[in-house]
């Protein structure tokens, strides 16, 4: 009876060292109501760094609702659409947003006169107009996303 009260005691020991190693390892030679104090001040910081991430959380979500319809995809072209005149001063700007929605700005530069454009585009195609070759190259520029 003796050897075993002895055994536990050994083993009781033991265990008590090898918290108390972890405990010093984990806060240093604190006390123990040091160490209570400690959790006590961890896990409100931790609370804080919780509160602090759910706001940093609506705020990102916020962001990325507001950018759903901005333009993110964009293509432009010069060209000349004179050939016996000038330089390539005219231009097609497609500007899409993720869903390949948006508008294409298309100025035609001449002698005398610049005029401006505007298609709507919707799933990358125009409703109601149909785009030039020049336009079409701006769209298909604007509709292949660069990661």
């Amino acid at each position: 009876m003796l050897t075993l009260s002895l055994l536990a005691s050994v083993i009781v020991g033991l265990l008590y060292v090898r918290q108390r190693t972890f405990l010093s390892a984990m806060f240093g030679k604190s006390q123990a109501k040091e160490i209570t104090s400690l959790l006590k001040e961890y896990l409100t910081s931790v609370r804080g760094v919780e509160v602090g991430l759910k706001s940093q959380q609506k705020e990102i979500d916020s962001l990325a609702s507001k950018s759903k319809g901005a333009f993110e995809r964009i293509g432009f072209f010069r060209f000349n659409p004179f050939k016996e005149t000038g330089g390539d001063q005219s231009f097609v700007l497609a500007l899409l947003n993720e869903h390949k929605n948006g508008v294409v700005i298309t100025s035609l530069h001449g002698r005398n006169q610049t005029r401006i454009f505007a298609k709507e585009v919707s799933a990358g195609k125009t409703d109601s107009n149909t785009f030039s070759d020049e336009e079409r190259t701006a769209v298909e520029t604007a509709c292949v996303k660069i990661t």
